[in-house]
């Protein structure tokens, strides 16, 4: 996962918005021709981020809060997927 740009976190605090994060599964399904073939997609949908209290210099420290989140349910998702193959297998 790359690092996030700050963009969209300084907009959210300048707005008084939280961030909410969403977390899709790695695309797998996709082939060399960047079809989409039939499949299930996991993702999961996290808790909002407040903003509250915070201006626009945080937006660094908010994108790299929010990346290890991302991280974190990215694993467990990857690994929930990981379960079902060998099950499936």
């Amino acid at each position: 996962m790359l690092p996030l740009k700050t963009g969209a976190f300084s907009a959210a605090i300048g707005a008084g918005l939280p961030v909410l994060p969403v977390v899709f599964q790695h695309y797998h399904f996709l082939e060399k021709g960047k079809q989409f073939e039939p499949a299930t997609i996991r993702f999961r949908v996290l808790e909002p981020l407040t903003t509250e209290g915070l201006d626009k210099t945080d937006a660094s420290s908010l994108a790299q809060k929010t990346q290890a989140l991302m991280l974190e349910a990215l694993k467990d998702i990857s690994s929930r997927d990981d379960v079902h193959k060998k099950k499936e297998d």
